[in-house]
């Protein structure tokens, strides 16, 4: 368990030890206090952040949940997408920005008579028949220069 997650599930348990203290605190000063409005205030007005606190690591709990239910979503939608580009009849290479290959899925793999190890990092244009490599270089260019996304 890292340091944040025990935080995260000490902090109800320390607001409520807190809280006991606090009242505890003011039973016991309480036959003295009477008379003393300021230290009475300084009681209540500590209760209320007490309440605050409470209420505010509450609503963190639900923020955290739902992130961690949009990062479950968000991961199996990624997966979908992945399982999509593995199992794709085209072929496919995903490139840096460079057009050095990133990843190829199976299909660009057979295509290419290659494995993923031999083509992960180098350059697309190695692929490309020499006649056609500058073309290919002018049209990368072309779409790193485009405002909106491009294939």
């Amino acid at each position: 368990m890292t340091l944040r997650e025990r935080v995260v599930e000490q902090a109800p348990v320390k607001i409520q030890t807190l809280r006991q203290r606090v009242q505890s605190l003011y039973q016991q000063g309480g036959m003295n206090a009477q008379s003393d409005a300021v230290l009475s205030r300084a009681f209540e007005e500590l209760a209320h952040a007490l309440d605050e606190l409470q209420s505010a690591d509450q609503a963190l709990r639900r923020h955290h949940d739902e992130a961690l239910n949009k990062q479950a979503e968000l991961e199996l939608e990624c997966q979908r997408y992945k399982d999509l580009f593995e199992h794709a009849p085209a072929g496919y290479v995903v490139t840096s920005i460079d057009g050095a290959i990133r990843q190829a899925n199976p299909a660009a793999l057979a295509l290419l008579k290659t494995s993923a190890r031999a083509i992960v990092g180098r350059s697309l244009a190695l692929f490309v028949p020499e006649g056609q490599r500058r073309a290919l270089r002018e049209k990368i260019a072309n779409l790193l220069q485009a405002a909106a996304p491009q294939e």
